[in-house]
């Protein structure tokens, strides 16, 4: 059923996934959560991508590049998500708008 299917299909869902993520990183910037999930919508837009194209082109590197992808993505939310936790302890707040700058 999958190769029924075009690759226009396919990259139709990617893009939206793409812009979903960039809209939520444009407009969403004082919730660091949303911000966090942005970033991640962009990372799995990548992510399919690979995806998508190591299939058409019947390529295994795509897989293994979207694997790293994923990687990548998710000890970059650990990390990200501990420093959320730790700020949130501090302060009782998740707005980027508040964050004292010391300059």
């Amino acid at each position: 059923m999958i190769q029924d299917m075009h690759i226009s299909t396919f990259l139709t869902v990617n893009l939206s996934l793409y812009l979903v993520g960039f809209w939520g990183i444009m407009v969403m910037q004082k919730n660091l959560l949303v911000t966090i999930i942005s970033l991640e919508l962009l990372l799995l837009s990548a992510s399919l991508m690979f995806v998508i194209y190591g299939i058409n082109l019947d390529d295994i590197t795509g897989e293994l590049m979207s694997f790293f992808i994923l990687v990548i993505a998710g000890s970059e939310t650990a990390i990200i998500l501990a420093i959320l936790i730790a700020y949130y302890r501090r302060s009782n707040n998740i707005f980027v708008a508040r964050v004292p700058v010391k300059g």
